[in-house]
């Protein structure tokens, strides 16, 4: 995701990349098993959160721009932090409901069922 978006650079030394080892962590099924079992754990819980963030961003574009690059989590939110107006939009598992902060103040914008509703995304559920 991250080289997707263009956020590691080249390497200033070609030579220092090893393209025989690369990807090649030697993980066993088990290792492979639990590490994907370990990053699920860091998705706070919901899935389809995506559809409302990117609605939120076509539909805000003045308090949500530019859109987001990548959707973090911080437990209990997952969101979308917008740099150039130092702001964030994001969804609570505490309480489920959406949240947007800015300017120093978090504003508490409504339920999560009626935010996925009027955006016609399927409910986020926990997982």
């Amino acid at each position: 995701m991250a080289k997707r978006q263009a956020c590691w650079p080249i390497p200033e030394v070609l030579q220092n990349v090893n393209r025989e080892e690369l990807g090649d962590m030697k993980l066993s099924a088990r290792d492979v098993d639990d590490l994907v079992a370990f990053l699920g754990t860091l998705t706070d819980g919901y899935g389809g959160v995506g559809c409302l963030l990117d609605w939120l961003e076509a539909h805000y574009p003045d308090a949500l721009f530019p859109p987001g690059a990548m959707t973090l989590t911080q437990s209990p939110y997952v969101y979308r932090h917008y740099v150039l107006t130092n702001s964030y939009v994001g969804v609570s598992s505490a309480d489920n409901h959406v949240y947007y902060l800015a300017g120093g103040s978090l504003y508490n914008v409504g339920d999560l069922a009626s935010w996925s509703g009027r955006a016609g995304c399927p409910q986020p559920t926990m997982k």
